[in-house]
């Protein structure tokens, strides 16, 4: 377990998140489900808990369904997918 607590960085100085890019800001129109996984990534992040980036996939998928519904285009869905990376 050692080994895997070396993998996970540390937050950077001056920065709140690890992987949540905060310089990018989301604008589009959110539904209640989209802000309480962002609101759950944003707390893996935080812990530095591995699952964000299962919930970041999470996020990738609620905002492909943004874009089928016509709520949001794919530059909103892009930028979703960038600010919370499915990888590194």
């Amino acid at each position: 377990m050692k080994y895997m607590s070396r993998m996970i960085p540390e937050v950077p100085e001056g920065r709140k998140f690890r992987w949540i890019r905060e310089d990018i800001e989301l604008t589009a129109p959110m539904t209640k489900t989209l802000e309480n996984t962002i609101k759950e990534a944003e707390e893996l992040d935080l812990q530095g808990s591995r699952e964000f980036f299962n919930v970041a996939d999470a996020l990738d998928v609620l905002g492909k369904r943004m874009v089928a519904s016509g709520l949001w285009t794919e530059e909103d869905w892009d930028l979703l997918c960038m600010k919370y990376p499915q990888w590194l």
